[in-house]
């Protein structure tokens, strides 16, 4: 399993210092190899920091709070499921810089690549369905 925070650290919104590059964030753990698990409210964005103590990272919501960041997310969960590439595939770094990061997955003929920077450019090909390759603006 892999994921970007759970009930034992800081939420990722709350470290984040450009709430625009959630997405991304979201994006790299559905395109690397692992199970992505999204802890409840981070789908939403929610933030609460571990000094703030247990309460603040584990608040009680009293609805869902869909937005542009749960509905990217909902895609790229569609994507992970419906891709044998993301599923099994073998990882191979391409790129990878301060401001960059470019893989590739595998999984017998069938390849999706992705490209992620700090200037929001994300790209799934191939594999993914045309309405899943832009993240939310």
């Amino acid at each position: 399993m892999s994921f970007v925070d759970n009930h034992d650290v800081t939420r990722v919104a709350s470290i984040l210092t450009n709430k625009n590059h959630l997405p991304l964030i979201y994006a790299l753990a559905f395109g690397m190899p692992g199970i992505p698990c999204v802890y409840y409210g981070s789908e939403w964005g929610a933030e609460g920091r571990k000094e703030d103590g247990d309460p603040a990272l584990r608040p009680s919501f009293e609805k869902p709070e869909w937005n542009d960041l749960t509905e990217w997310i909902s895609k790229l969960a569609e994507a992970k499921k419906q891709s044998k590439a993301l599923q099994y595939g073998n990882f191979m770094s391409k790129v990878l810089t301060n401001g960059q990061c470019v893989f590739e997955r595998e999984w017998e003929g069938g390849n999706v690549s992705t490209l992620r920077s700090m200037r929001q450019t994300v790209r799934f090909m191939q594999d993914l369905m045309p309405e899943q390759r832009k993240p939310p603006t």
